[in-house]
């Protein structure tokens, strides 16, 4: 892995909007959105595997101490961040919490400290949001930021293009949340649509369904394979995916397998062989073995088609 230090000091001077990669880099590489369920593939791949392979190539196999932010609030965190902690080397250190220091408290420092409020940091396209209760202060936030409420509308908007169960929360996609008849709202709109003015791509979606090698009895974490079959006109490539509808009916076959269509804007990067979607996992309901069209939005290159050969996880 390869690991690029953007700053190391202790008096930091500047802000580093973003380095070479970012988690979003990831999702709209992948045509996928993080998800509630199972993992926590994007604190994972964003988190923890970049400061393991930072803290021994710094220091080897010496015992370290961790500092770790987790607030008096947040005892339940500190405690999985333990269980977690494979190596034998390591000590996690939680000094908010041994201060007794909640977020309210935390938050009264920063003010006294800057003068300013200190607003929680975290994704703009978090899926964790409804399950903290905190989505209504999320929601306000896009509408303070209209620009960047697009880009998380268009992500979310290919992810379900590409398999209609990835949503950002579950049941609930981030569309919903938004009414066009609210003045606040509309600006918000106004950008997810500015998001989808671009050349468009049709894309050709399969799934491979295996058992869990554990228990054959259970269903494995599902592959994708994502390729690009076309890129033009929205209008134009609706009506060849019509025309495909038309042509094809759903297969009585095995349920290993699943193939579809997804149709949608380009973008610098998108659904590719590239990157990974683990956190994606779709499980088909009733009814719903064998091949099965969709439409939809996905995301992909402006370069000439590239197919994306292969299967990854989903």
């Amino acid at each position: 892995m390869e690991i690029a230090v953007m700053d190391d000091s202790r008096q930091p001077e500047r802000i580093i909007e973003r380095g070479p990669w970012a988690l979003w880099d990831e999702y709209e590489t992948g045509g996928t959105v993080p998800q509630q369920g199972g993992i926590r593939f994007c604190s994972l791949h964003a988190k923890g595997e970049v400061g393991d392979a930072l803290i021994a190539q710094e220091i080897g196999d010496r015992p370290f101490r961790q500092v770790m932010g987790f607030n008096a609030d947040e005892v339940g965190r500190s405690r999985r961040d333990e269980a977690a902690s494979k190596n034998p080397l390591r000590q996690g250190v939680y000094p908010l919490i041994a201060w007794g220091w909640g977020r309210e408290r935390c938050e009264a420092f920063l003010y006294a400290r800057f003068g300013v409020r200190w607003e929680k940091s975290y994704c703009s396209f978090c899926c964790f949001p409804v399950s903290m209760g905190a989505m209504d202060a999320h929601l306000d936030r896009m509408r303070a930021h209209p620009d960047v409420a697009g880009r998380v509308l268009r992500l979310e908007y290919t992810s379900v293009s590409l398999n209609p169960q990835a949503r950002l929360f579950g049941r609930r996609s981030l569309p919903e949340q938004f009414d066009p008849g609210r003045a606040a709202d509309r600006p918000v709109l106004a950008a997810f649509e500015e998001e989808l003015t671009c050349p468009w791509a049709l894309y050709h979606v399969r799934r491979i369904l295996p058992v869990a090698k554990a228990d054959p009895t259970r269903r494995g974490r599902a592959m994708r394979s994502v390729e690009r079959i076309d890129v033009g006109r929205a209008s134009t490539l609706g009506r060849r995916l019509q025309r495909l509808g038309a042509a094809r009916r759903p297969s009585r076959g095995r349920r290993a397998l699943r193939a579809g269509a997804g149709l949608g804007p380009t973008a610098r990067t998108g659904p590719s062989d590239r990157g990974r979607a683990d956190g994606h996992r779709p499980v088909p309901g009733p009814g719903q073995e064998g091949a099965a069209l969709r439409t939809g939005v996905g995301r992909a290159p402006p370069q000439p088609a590239v197919t994306c050969s292969g299967c990854r996880r989903d």
